[in-house]
């Protein structure tokens, strides 16, 4: 079981490297592509759903490129589907949500970790991370008590 799923475009794969690394060294457990590739004969459509099910929480690096793919939109769509916690991180300066990521952001809070933002962007992805794992948590806790 992963903590946390990163949902993103190629295009943005430095900034989520960075990141990923950073969240890593918290100990926290990070779903991410080029450390899970799919198994021999495992379709792109069995490989991305089954790591968003295995993730507590997806994590969304939202940019023109991420809007513009089919991938990104088919991961976040499922995530969605599932009701999977999603938390945005903006992964391009002076972009904003349109049309189909618009729609399912819905005005959501999102965190800046591009440039000088870095370290306060961080911070707060950070503390909403940890606030969603613990709900996450007693959810289950409640859950395991009714039943």
């Amino acid at each position: 079981m992963f903590q946390l799923f990163l949902s993103y475009c190629h295009q943005q794969e430095d900034l989520v490297k960075q990141v990923k690394e950073a969240l890593s060294q918290l100990g926290l457990k990070v779903w991410i592509d080029y450390e899970n590739p799919p198994r021999a004969g495992q379709s792109l459509n069995e490989w991305m759903p089954e790591g968003i099910k295995k993730s507590q929480i997806i994590v969304v690096f939202f940019s023109e490129d991420y809007e513009k793919s089919k991938n990104c939109q088919r991961e976040l769509v499922y995530a969605d589907g599932i009701k999977k916690p999603v938390i945005y991180v903006k992964a391009q300066e002076k972009y904003f949500p349109q049309n189909w990521l618009q729609f399912i952001c819905k005005n959501a809070l999102y965190h800046d970790v591009i440039g000088k933002n870095y370290e306060k962007g961080m911070g707060t992805l950070r503390k909403q991370i940890n606030k969603a794992l613990e709900l996450l948590s007693s959810i289950k806790e409640e859950s395991n008590f009714a039943s």
